[in-house]
């Protein structure tokens, strides 16, 4: 195989190898200048810069500390979900999906939402 590879391959660079016919240079294409008539500049005046504004400090807020609700970064799996996809199958379920009970982020493993598809035979 690695022979017939190699023909091939030699005959299709030899085909390759042939030098492409060359070119002469480009034509020169002549630019034309025409003159530019010097325009005096008129001169620039800046506007004048309005006023800032007067500064003020702000007034002391007082603050007060109220407990919050932290959410995790992640869902927390539930406490009944499977350990494995042979426990689904066990357990007589399967494929399961995103919100059902028993689900864990861990049987997802293409990460559609389906996890523990059955098994073909």
């Amino acid at each position: 195989m690695r022979l017939v590879c190699a023909i091939v391959m030699v005959a299709f660079m030899g085909a390759c190898a042939v030098p492409d016919r060359t070119i002469g240079p480009p034509p020169q294409i002549p630019t034309i200048t025409a003159p530019v008539p010097e325009v005096p500049a008129a001169p620039v005046v800046a506007p004048p810069l309005p006023e800032p504004p007067p500064r003020t400090t702000p007034k002391p807020v007082a603050v007060t500390s109220t407990p919050t609700s932290v959410t995790p970064s992640m869902p927390v799996p539930a406490k009944s979900a499977y350990k494995n996809c042979s426990q689904v199958t066990a357990a007589g379920k399967g494929p399961i999906r995103r919100g059902e009970p028993g689900w864990a982020d861990w049987l997802d493993h293409d990460g559609d939402g389906v996890a523990c598809f059955p098994r073909k035979r």
